[in-house]
Formats: structure tokens, C-alpha cells, sequence
């Protein structure tokens, strides 16, 4: 299959850091100079408390963020010292707690 256009531009003028890491992993680039320049930032991007800046709002952390980024930096062979991964953890389980129902507890207690 050929693509009609190169998405490799759009991706790399307006993505975000984390779109263009998965990018790069995706075609085997993971070990580039660019691949480095954007664990970078996202290190620089991690909280204090381990968690990443929403999209939506950078002012507050995202769930979706937190875990996605932290998975990938992880994956790129930081060590989980290096990304603070026992914060990212709990804050995004107390955040999961925050939310859970009555079934959510019954099923999590059936699964411990």
C-alpha cells in the first residue's frame, strides 16, 4: 500500500511528544537523536507527584497521560527509578479509586 501523502510532516510540526516517540518506535528509529530529544521532554513534563499534564488541561494531570507516557518511557529502557513510575502508579490508582462504584469494588475484591 502506498500513502498519497507523507504524514511524517504533520506529525513532527503540530504532534506532541509522545505521538512523535510512538512514530519513531514504530518505524525502528527509537535509538535516533529525535527519539532522545523527545524522552527528553517528556521527562522534563513529569510532575513532582509522578504524574503527566492533561492535554485538555496542563494545568491538571491526566490519567491517560500519565499512564501512556510512563509505559513508553519504560519501554525505551529508562530505568523506572528515572521516571518516577511508584508515583505515576499511585496517583493513578487513587484516581481510579476515586471513581469506583459498588460493582467496581465487588469485582476488584472477587479478583484479590
Amino acid at each position: 500500500m502506498e500513502l498519497r501523502y507523507d504524514p511524517f510532516p504533520l506529525v513532527f510540526d503540530q504532534g506532541d511528544e509522545t505521538t512523535k516517540l510512538v512514530c519513531l518506535k514504530f518505524f525502528g528509529l527509537e535509538d535516533s537523536p529525535r527519539a532522545k530529544d523527545c524522552r527528553s521532554v517528556l521527562i522534563k513534563q513529569q510532575r513532582s507527584d509522578g504524574a503527566f499534564p492533561s492535554r485538555l488541561d496542563p494545568k491538571n494531570w491526566g490519567m491517560r497521560e500519565t499512564v501512556r507516557n510512563t509505559l513508553l518511557l519504560l519501554d525505551a529502557g529508562l530505568p523506572p527509578g528515572g521516571v518516577n513510575v511508584d508515583s505515576a502508579v499511585t496517583v493513578s490508582y487513587t484516581h481510579l479509586r476515586a471513581h469506583e462504584t459498588s460493582l467496581h469494588l465487588v469485582c476488584r475484591l472477587l479478583l484479590e
